[in-house]
């Protein structure tokens, strides 16, 4: 049976997490993503009971989990397990230092404080007023007083950073437990130090006839040449893989999202999609990948709700499973108050997600009438994709419809239009918008954009629209 990791890290490390599973995949470990942040929910008992069940448990360990409530929350749950120690396989971001008593100290004083601010603001409130505020303040007097004792464990383990054991391969790791194919495995992740593909492609070739008819080799091989481009190739190297080695649930996983993406077999996707979730039921990638296919492809949207939320009980800070669930709620169910929760979610754990961050301004601006807060989401869009023209349509509709703000709005058409200039339809709405609130500064222009839409489409020629431009 192969081994499950459990990795426990604050979001503020989620890339660095990313990292990791992505070099462990080729293994064929179980790696179960944690998210420490988890509040205090009825479902917390649950989740931690799946943090003890599993083999190890990764704490990659950073100022902003050692500052987290929620984090420190698994880590005292974890303490209280006799093999705490044998389990725990530690990992210190660059910049954290716990490993002088000054340092640790830090943290004390921090939790300290914690208790400290809490405890005055709570002094005029009673206890039955506020019953969760006094078991949020317990919890941290709990930390200020464990937290020492976590840190002393980990700093005397002689624990690498993130960048020592990315050096390494996580060579160490695999030592301490006990992977199986352990050199076979530090081979095939230290072919990503070759910068060709053919100084790659020989060593692969020479990995193949050390270890003949190996499902991880055949793994690495759909891998790089899903990389390059080469999609049937790869499609054919996970076939391969699932032939040699049948219950390993990322093969399917990737095979799914290649014939579903380049080869449009959307049966034979599905198909592959819940084999991977039967046999790594953790994995949401794979409950996404299919409730898109649900939604989409076979018109379930009922379906799809139901594999979203299955995912986001596995991991409910998920900032892409929360964006397709709002996306699902709000396109198909007309449920714009949980659609609103879910990119709200979505947002706060990945603040650069644009699709997320429009789409949230338009909930909030035709469904809950909410302009001003419509309008910052928008400018958030551009200011991380200047030229994202869903975008700036809909901010200039939404200025020009509830602010009147024409000349403002004209700035953002003019944008709007550089981006596609031999769209039709798009010329013929910036006629229209010039016509409407320009026509005596500006009919020229608007005939311009005119003429341009009925050269492209013969069908936006109207005999009210020569009248207006006239």
């Amino acid at each position: 049976m192969r081994q499950i990791i459990f990795i426990s890290y604050s979001w503020a490390n989620t890339d660095l997490a990313d990292k990791i599973e992505i070099a462990f995949q080729p293994t064929g470990l179980i790696i179960k993503r944690d998210v420490s942040e988890i509040g205090y929910k009825d479902s917390i008992k649950d989740y931690m009971k799946q943090v003890h069940s599993t083999d190890f448990v990764l704490f990659l360990i950073s100022d902003s989990f050692l500052k987290s409530s929620n984090s420190m929350f698994e880590v005292l749950e974890l303490l209280k397990d006799s093999d705490f120690k044998d389990k725990i396989l530690p990992i210190i971001e660059d910049n954290t230092k716990i490993f002088k008593p000054d340092d640790r100290l830090e943290y004390i004083k921090y939790w300290a404080n914690q208790c400290e601010e809490l405890e005055k603001k709570l002094q005029s409130v009673s206890t039955t007023d506020a019953i969760e505020l006094y078991k949020e303040l317990k919890h941290y007097k709990e930390i200020r007083t464990t937290i020492d004792e976590f840190l002393s464990i980990v700093a005397e383990m002689n624990c690498p950073t993130f960048s020592e054991l990315a050096e390494d391969n996580f060579q160490r790791i695999f030592n301490y437990i006990g992977v199986s194919d352990k050199l076979l495995i530090n081979e095939i992740l230290s072919l990503r130090e070759f910068a060709s593909d053919e100084e790659q492609d020989i060593e692969v070739d020479q990995l193949e006839a050390k270890y003949p008819n190996n499902a991880k080799i055949y793994f690495v091989k759909a891998y790089y040449a899903f990389k390059r481009n080469q999609i049937s190739k790869s499609s054919y190297f996970y076939k391969k893989s699932i032939e040699l080695d049948p219950s390993f649930g990322a093969t399917y996983y990737n095979l799914g999202f290649n014939v579903e993406v380049y080869d449009k077999d959307f049966e034979e996707a599905k198909r592959l999609y819940e084999k991977a979730i039967e046999l790594e039921p953790t994995n949401t990638r794979t409950y996404s990948n299919l409730a898109g296919l649900y939604s989409t492809v076979f018109k379930n949207p009922t379906e799809a709700r139901k594999l979203l939320e299955a995912a986001l009980k596995i991991n409910p800070y998920d900032a892409e499973t929360n964006y397709n669930l709002a996306l699902v709620l709000h396109r198909d169910f007309n449920d714009f108050e949980n659609a609103r929760d879910h990119y709200e979610t979505a947002i706060m754990i990945k603040e650069d997600f644009a699709d997320a961050i429009h789409n949230y301004g338009m909930i909030l601006s035709k469904h809950f009438k909410l302009y001003s807060k419509a309008k910052d989401q928008f400018l958030k869009v551009l200011e991380l994709e200047p030229y994202n023209k869903k975008t700036l349509g809909e901010l200039a509709n939404l200025i020009e419809d509830e602010y009147k703000h024409y000349s403002i709005a004209k700035i953002y058409w003019d944008r709007f239009i550089k981006i596609e200039p031999n769209t039709a339809e798009d010329h013929y709405l910036y006629a229209m918008f010039l016509i409407l609130h320009f026509e005596s500064t500006e009919k020229e222009l608007a005939r311009k954009h005119y003429d341009n839409a009925c050269s492209m489409d013969g069908s936006f020629k109207s005999e009210q629209a020569e009248i207006l431009l006239r």
